[in-house]
């Protein structure tokens, strides 16, 4: 008897994979607890399930290394990782602890830290997100991250729906707050953590962080624009929200809240 054929991918599903890869790499970049720390093995056993539907993007290999890395984590291993983040990020060694704040970054006089909080805060805001109090500051590493999962979620969900339109608008949000925000200082943070300790288990999850990034910024644009250029074709072509996607083109939880 024939087994029953699998739906091809599509574009709701990568966006999940997308959400779900965001939104682990945000939960690792806090100061590991029990509860998390437990989780892990199972979120990077979930993702690698669904490997198939990013074999042929760029961030494969390090998405992969550190997922299957991952899937190896137990709690007796709570200690070393909270004692890996305070050394790397806390304590620090002789030049001192790598930020995990994008003004730290960016201008380490703080400066221009106002500016830059106030843009954030417009860029969740405009998604119908706030930080939440008590939470993380909002330019935190995990804050940011958390943030683009929501807005692939926001893709995906309006992918499942039928509404491209939507879909499209959570991609161009995607792409300024890449451009903005995460791909101008995840470079300078993977830098930080790869000197500070080589191999160590944070070098490879800043390394994804990066990487993720970098593929998404071009690539959610590609999408958007074909997308778009879809919506402009005289209707009764197959529905988007079907279509598998395209080929490569050339915190915590409360760290944001829904205002609506």
């Amino acid at each position: 008897m024939a087994g029953k054929a699998h739906a091809e991918p599509t574009l709701a599903d990568l966006a999940r994979l997308r959400q779900g890869t965001y939104r682990l790499l945000s939960v690792l970049l806090l100061h590991p607890r029990s509860r998390t720390v437990a989780a892990v093995p199972g979120a990077a056993s979930y993702l690698l399930r669904r490997r198939s539907l990013v074999t042929s993007l760029a961030f494969y290999p390090s998405w992969e290394g550190l997922l299957h890395r991952l899937t190896s984590v137990t709690p007796a291993q709570e200690s070393i990782l909270q004692e890996e983040f305070g050394s790397l990020f806390v304590a620090g060694g002789p030049g001192g602890p790598v930020p995990l704040s994008e003004a730290a970054h960016l201008d380490p006089t703080g400066a221009s830290s106002g500016p830059l909080l106030a843009d954030l805060d417009r860029a969740y805001a405009a998604a119908g997100l706030r930080s939440s109090p008590g939470g993380s500051a909002p330019d935190h590493v995990s804050v940011e991250l958390e943030f683009v999962s929501s807005l692939c979620g926001q893709e995906a969900e309006a992918w499942s729906r039928g509404k491209p339109a939507v879909a499209a608008d959570a991609l161009w949000r995607q792409h300024e707050f890449l451009h903005r925000h995460l791909c101008c200082w995840l470079p300078a943070l993977a830098s930080g953590v790869a000197a500070r300790r080589g191999q160590g288990y944070y070098r490879g999850v800043v390394q994804l962080a990066r990487d993720l990034a970098a593929h998404d910024v071009d690539f959610v644009v590609a999408l958007a624009a074909r997308v778009e250029t879809a919506m402009s074709v005289v209707s009764g072509g197959p529905s988007l929200m079907a279509t598998p996607f395209p080929d490569e083109p050339g915190h915590h939880p409360g760290s944001l809240e829904s205002v609506v």
